[in-house]
C-alpha cells in the first residue's frame, strides 16, 4: 500500500503548498490595499479558497491511504487452473485473483481494476482509489486557476506599484507560484480528461491496451469488450464500485452475450501470443548502474520514473518480448530439461538494455509454467 514518505506525494504536497503559500501571501497583501468597505467580500472569497485546498488535501490523502483494494478472496490455482492458462492467475503472486485484477511491479502486489500505478500518490490507481483520485484531479486544477487569477492581480498591482518601490523577493515567489499553477493546471488537467474518458468507456487504461491488441493477433471472431454498458450504465458501475467500501472486484456487470471472464481468458491467449513471438537471449554483460554507460539513445529512451529495471546474472537467459531504442522488456527464464523454458521464481521481469548486453540465443515456441 502507498505512503506518504515517497518522492512523488511530498513533491505533490510541496507543489500545493508554494502555489497555495504564494496565493494567500500575495491575497493578504491585496486585501491590506484595499479600502475597509471591500475588504470582507475578499476575505470570504480567501477563506473558501482555503477551504477548497483542504478538500483536494483530503482527497488526495484518500486516494494514497485507500490504495486500489487487494483481491481478497484469493487462493492458489491447482494444477489444472496453471496448465490452461486461465487468465485469472497471476504468475507473480501464483495465485487466481479477481476479474480485471493485475499485478503491479512496482507495489509487487495485484490490485483491483488496476488503471495505473501513479507515483505521484505511490500506489496503484484502481477500485478503491478510482473516485478519490479523479476527484483530485478535477479539483487540483480548479484551484490553481483561482490561485493563478490572485498571483496575476497581485503580480499587476506590483507592476504598476515597483516604479516606486522596485522589485521584491515576494514578486518572484508570486512569478514562480504562477508558473506552477498554470503547469499543474495543464497537466493534472489534461490527466483528469483522460480519467474522465476512461470512465465513460468503463475501461482502464491496461484493458484499452488488451482491447487495442486483441484486434491485431490472429483469431477465430472478433473480440468484445465485456465491461462496456453503453455511457450510463458506466456511471452507475463506476458508482458501484466506488459507494461500496468492501467492493471485492469480484462480480462485474457484463454486456450481453459476453462473460466475466472473457477479458482474462484474452489475456492469457494473448500472453501465449507475445511469448510466442519472443526471444530468449542470453546475459554477456551486466547492466550498467545509469543508462548514460550505454549512451545518448539510452539515456534520452529510458523508461519512465516508476517502471522496473532488472539486472540479470550473466550467463542467465531472458525472454525478451519486444526491443525499441535498446531497451527491451522481458522476463529470467531457465531452460526445462525436456526442452523450453519456465520462469525463475520469484519471478524476475522488468525493463533491461538489450544491444551490447545480451546475445541472441533462439526463437522458442510458447511454453507452460512448470506446475508442481
Amino acid at each position: 500500500m502507498g505512503g506518504l514518505l515517497h518522492w512523488g506525494p511530498i513533491s505533490t504536497l510541496g507543489i500545493i503548498a508554494t502555489v497555495t503559500g504564494t496565493a494567500t501571501f500575495s491575497s493578504l497583501r491585496l486585501l491590506a490595499a484595499l479600502r475597509p468597505e471591500d475588504r470582507p467580500v475578499e476575505w470570504v472569497k480567501l477563506v473558501l479558497f482555503i477551504l477548497w485546498v483542504m478538500g483536494i488535501l483530503y482527497f488526495f490523502r484518500r486516494a494514497v491511504s485507500l490504495g486500489p483494494g487487494r483481491p481478497r478472496r484469493r487462493r492458489r490455482a491447482d494444477g489444472a487452473e496453471a496448465r490452461a492458462g486461465v487468465g485469472l492467475y497471476c504468475d507473480e503472486c501464483e495465485r487466481v485473483v479477481p476479474p480485471r485484477a493485475h499485478h503491479c511491479r512496482v507495489c509487487n502486489a495485484c490490485s483491483l481494476k488496476m488503471d495505473h500505478h501513479c507515483p505521484w500518490i505511490n500506489t496503484c490507481v484502481g477500485a478503491w482509489n478510482q473516485g478519490h483520485f479523479l476527484a483530485f484531479l478535477l479539483t487540483a486544477p480548479l484551484g490553481c486557476i483561482r490561485a493563478g487569477w490572485i498571483l496575476l492581480v497581485y503580480l499587476s498591482f506590483r507592476w504598476a506599484e515597483r516604479v516606486h518601490t522596485g522589485p521584491k523577493p515576494s514578486d518572484y515567489a508570486a512569478l514562480f507560484g504562477l508558473g506552477l499553477a498554470i503547469g499543474v493546471t495543464l497537466a493534472v488537467g489534461g490527466l483528469a480528461v483522460v480519467q474522465l474518458l476512461a470512465i465513460g468507456r468503463n475501461q482502464t487504461d491496461l484493458e484499452r491496451w488488451v482491447d487495442a491488441q486483441a484486434h491485431k493477433r490472429p483469431r477465430d471472431s472478433p473480440f468484445v469488450y465485456p465491461y462496456h454498458l453503453g455511457f450510463w450504465g458506466n456511471l452507475v458501475e463506476f458508482w458501484r464500485q466506488c459507494a461500496d467500501p468492501n467492493f471485492d472486484g469480484v462480480q462485474w456487470s457484463v454486456a450481453s452475450g459476453c462473460s466475466n471472464e472473457a477479458m482474462g481468458e484474452e489475456e492469457a491467449a494473448q500472453r501465449q501470443w507475445r511469448r510466442a513471438s519472443a526471444s530468449v537471449r542470453v546475459v554477456v554483460q551486466r547492466q550498467p548502474s545509469t543508462a548514460l554507460v550505454a549512451g545518448l539513445r539510452a539515456t534520452v529512451c529510458s523508461p519512465g520514473l516508476g517502471e522496473i529495471k532488472i539486472d540479470p546474472k550473466i550467463g542467465e537467459h531472458v525472454r525478451v518480448f519486444g526491443v525499441a531504442h535498446g531497451w527491451g522488456y522481458g522476463e529470467v527464464v531457465t531452460p526445462l530439461d525436456g526442452g523450453g523454458w519456465t520462469i525463475v521464481r520469484p519471478v524476475v521481469k522488468g525493463y533491461l538494455l538489450v544491444d551490447g548486453y545480451t546475445a541472441a540465443l533462439t526463437k522458442t515456441p510458447p511454453t507452460r509454467r512448470k506446475v508442481e
